[in-house]
């Protein structure tokens, strides 16, 4: 029996983006997260002190370890070898055969049996990563027909199974497999529910696989065996049936060639299949080879598929084939980062009395199975005064890596320099007192990590609560100030000064300058216009009025304003958030225009409202250049 081999996990210590501000009703905006493994609600508040931090680093999260490489249980009785909770949830989301992937995403399929209660268990994750990892789950269920997988952003509402809704794996089969997004920073729940009630189920076990998390991958067997109809005890497979097979027009794919999509041979008759998902969880595109030997000659054909394999369309997501059923065959194929991939071993005939229906095949190019670095974040900021940061490195166990600063002179790496396996780099970064950020770059493992530094404001003194916030937005070059070594940090925030935060905060410092006037009120000459072009661009405004077209330039910014600003800007455009379940502020009802807005920013950590007791967001108060600085480094990741 095959066995996986596991990639040690890196002991990721993530930095929650924190200040210790003072009390009031404009100045509270501060957060907490819970990772407790166990608790499905994932955000959680608590007051804080209102002393500020006393240096540049940022309280770490504790982090759950890897969980096993394969969680096992049965419906009601949770797992013995993971937390869970275990309830009963209303309505079942709808089976419509289409497994969701971290290609498009799938929209909520719909509710069914509405009014019907089901049993469920559901395990809690989290991305430790600053940016948005692809996750597989391959789910392997005791019995057909008997349990649903789905996944969750963040917590679970077994009263309402379409939010959070992230993914799920279109049907009850035995065994299963899906892929789906998760943002940076964020915790995910997939929840294992039964799709019946009846008094008798054949059996209410599963287990279960969660690829994806970074350092805690699994190298599939070096060889993995099978025969089509049963599949292999190595690795999990998906059996069934297909409808038609690909030409074998004796062209093996490779990834210097990309093979076009071969024709449907004998379009009516289905022939049996076994279906091995995998995941490439790098950022970057990889060239897969996949050799297969068949225990026959022409019995088996070999062939790839991009996130899913519709077995009623056996030439969607086609990635390559092996062109041929000779004994033994190799392809190889790209796969784009952060996707997974379908190993597809099919019949291509139905004889009675096959030579034989065995098979073995090696899947090699996956990242996590050679010695490529993660890093648990790409980039770090500091304020002037400096301060220590570290960056954690995963890595196989067995390969080793080194660090290089390249000469920084305000860089110092005082621990970690170099490792085998996981391991952490700590540095610190000295004070800085010139008058233009600095920028430091470093290879660690192979990787590129960036360290960026801001300068000083001589009316931002380290007592202000806001001096870490500040100092980071001018490190990433998103300000400069107000004047000469000046931030001007009670002054209230413009529309066109929001324009050119949010705009600079996308990473975009000197946008295109328009030809033709948009707004009737930002002509040409107005240093902002670019911006607010820019602005109008991405859907982010519409103005604040259509006839005639205004923007309002000079018009202070709300808090309100403010959270539907970034909310936008924060996705594609004509992006409209979920209407929230519940009313979390007293003075944000359902009625307030930017109601959605102001949750979506709770909930992703950014703020936690103007006072928590009562809980109040002061939708209509005005937005300060050091609260702004706050935000826009919460929201943006700077």
């Amino acid at each position: 029996m095959g066995t996986f081999k596991k990639c040690a996990r890196v002991s990721i210590i993530l930095f929650c983006l924190f200040t210790m501000l003072t009390s009031g009703m404009n100045v509270c905006e501060i957060f907490t997260l819970n990772s407790n493994p166990s608790m499905i609600q994932t955000v959680n508040a608590a007051p804080l002190s209102a002393t500020p931090a006393p240096s540049n680093a940022e309280p770490a999260r504790e982090l759950q370890a890897c969980p096993p490489e394969v969680i096992n249980g049965v419906i009601t009785q949770g797992s013995p070898n993971y937390a869970f909770v275990t309830g009963t949830q209303q309505d079942r989301i709808f089976r419509n055969s289409v497994e969701s992937s971290c290609g498009p995403a799938k929209p909520f399929p719909g509710f069914t049996d509405q009014g019907i209660t089901f049993k469920y268990d559901a395990f809690t994750f989290e991305n430790p990563l600053f940016q948005q990892i692809c996750i597989t789950i391959i789910t392997t269920a005791g019995s057909p027909n008997q349990i649903f997988t789905a996944a969750y952003r963040g917590s679970f509402n077994p009263n309402d199974v379409q939010q959070n809704y992230l993914g799920d794996a279109g049907n009850s089969d035995k065994t299963r497999s899906f892929s789906f997004i998760v943002p940076g920073r964020a915790d995910f729940v997939i929840v294992q529910s039964r799709v019946n009630n009846a008094g008798n189920p054949t059996s209410l076990a599963y287990s279960f696989r969660v690829m994806g998390l970074p350092g805690c991958d699994f190298c599939p067997p070096s060889s993995i065996g099978g025969t089509i109809g049963t599949g292999s005890t190595a690795y999990p497979a998906t059996i069934d049936t297909q409808t038609g097979r690909l030409f074998r027009n004796a062209v093996a794919s490779t990834c210097d060639a990309p093979k076009p999509v071969p024709s449907v041979e004998d379009a009516a008759t289905q022939f049996t299949y076994d279906a091995y998902t995998f995941l490439n969880n790098s950022i970057s595109s990889r060239c897969i080879t996949v050799t297969t030997t068949a225990g026959g000659a022409n019995q088996l054909l070999t062939a790839a598929y991009l996130d899913r394999f519709n077995s009623f369309d056996v030439q969607e997501n086609y990635l390559a084939d092996a062109g041929n059923s000779d004994q033994s065959r190799t392809i190889s194929f790209t796969v784009p980062g952060r996707r997974s991939f379908v190993i597809v071993v099919s019949r291509v005939n139905n004889a009675a009395n096959p030579t034989s229906l065995a098979y073995n095949f090696s899947v090699s190019g996956l990242p996590t199975c050679e010695c490529t670095a993660i890093l648990s974040k790409p980039d770090e900021s500091f304020a002037a005064n400096g301060g220590t940061g570290s960056v954690m490195v995963g890595m196989p166990a067995g390969c080793s890596w080194t660090v290089d600063t390249f000469n920084s002179p305000f860089i110092t790496i005082t621990s970690g320099a170099s490792g085998t396996g996981n391991g952490t780099v700590n540095f610190s970064v000295a004070p800085h007192t010139g008058a233009n950020r600095r920028i430091a770059t470093l290879a660690i493992a192979g990787q590129t990590f960036r360290i960026f530094q801001g300068i000083p404001f001589n009316d931002v003194p380290l007592s202000n609560p806001f001096h870490n916030f500040i100092g980071k937005l001018s490190a990433r070059n998103v300000t400069t100030g107000c004047g000469t070594s000046i931030y001007c940090p009670g002054q209230v925030v413009t529309r066109e000064q929001m324009a050119a935060f949010i705009v600079r905060s996308l990473g975009v410092p000197n946008p295109p300058f328009p030809q033709q006037q948009r707004f009737n009120d930002v002509p040409q000459s107005n240093s902002f216009y670019a911006f607010i072009e820019q602005m109008a661009v991405r859907q982010i405004t519409l103005g604040c009025s259509t006839s005639p077209p205004l923007y309002c330039p000079v018009d202070t910014v709300t808090r309100g304003q403010m959270a539907a600003f970034i909310i936008r800007a924060l996705h594609p455009p004509g992006y409209v958030p979920p209407t929230p379940a519940s009313q979390r502020f007293v003075d944000v009802p359902p009625s307030n225009p930017f109601y959605a807005y102001i949750e979506e920013m709770a909930v992703r950590g950014v703020t936690l409202g103007c006072s928590t007791n009562p809980p109040l967001y002061c939708p209509d108060s005005t937005v300060t250049r050091e609260q702004m600085a706050a935000f826009l480094v919460r929201a943006f990741n700077l």
